[in-house]
């Protein structure tokens, strides 16, 4: 791995240190940095990851317009590049502004695209923040008995993992779906 590949990788963890912190300039400027070092080093699956880490820290941080327009740039690349893992990851991406705007049948149909258009394995943090987002669309739908199957698919994906962010997030949506029970 390229020196610039290993800064990168700092920024991006960086990047995700300021969100959970909440210092959000910090964190879009970081994961900004890791994009444009993953530009210089010119390997278009780091420049995909990292072009998919600015879109959703934008997306965390509520600058929407920005998301959108990021997303907008990438997509052009991934067809010029012919990059289907790439236009995956960008509709996922764009599921989960949808999702954060509470537009749960608009971000449905992104989400299955992407689950059934991206490569990765059960314990990929991709394929568990995935299904994450796909419990909270069906909570959102009303959905229920679908949300319920996604979680416990969720929580077999955790299973024996010591992936503290994961584990509370799945906790947070469990409770999120037995209120929505009541």
């Amino acid at each position: 791995m390229s020196d610039e590949a290993k800064i990168a990788d700092d920024l991006q963890w960086l990047s995700k240190v300021y969100r959970l912190i909440g210092q959000p300039q910090q964190a879009v400027e970081a994961s900004h940095q890791a994009l444009l070092l993953a530009q210089l080093e010119g390997d278009p699956a780091r420049w995909r990851t990292r072009t998919c880490g600015l879109m959703q820290c934008l997306g965390v941080m509520e600058h929407y317009a920005k998301a959108y327009e990021q997303r907008e740039k990438a997509e052009s690349t991934y067809n010029r590049r012919d990059d289907r893992q790439g236009l995956a990851r960008g509709w996922w991406i764009k599921g989960e502004l949808l999702l954060a705007h509470k537009r749960f049948a608009d971000a449905l149909p992104f989400l299955v695209k992407a689950q059934r258009n991206l490569t990765f394995t059960e314990g990929d943090p991709i394929a568990v923040e995935l299904r994450q987002d796909l419990v909270q669309v069906h909570i959102g739908l009303g959905e229920l008995r679908i949300a319920g199957q996604h979680l416990d698919s969720l929580n077999q994906m955790l299973a024996g993992r010591k992936d503290r962010e994961h584990r509370l997030a799945f906790h947070q949506l469990a409770y999120q779906l037995a209120e929505a029970q009541q």
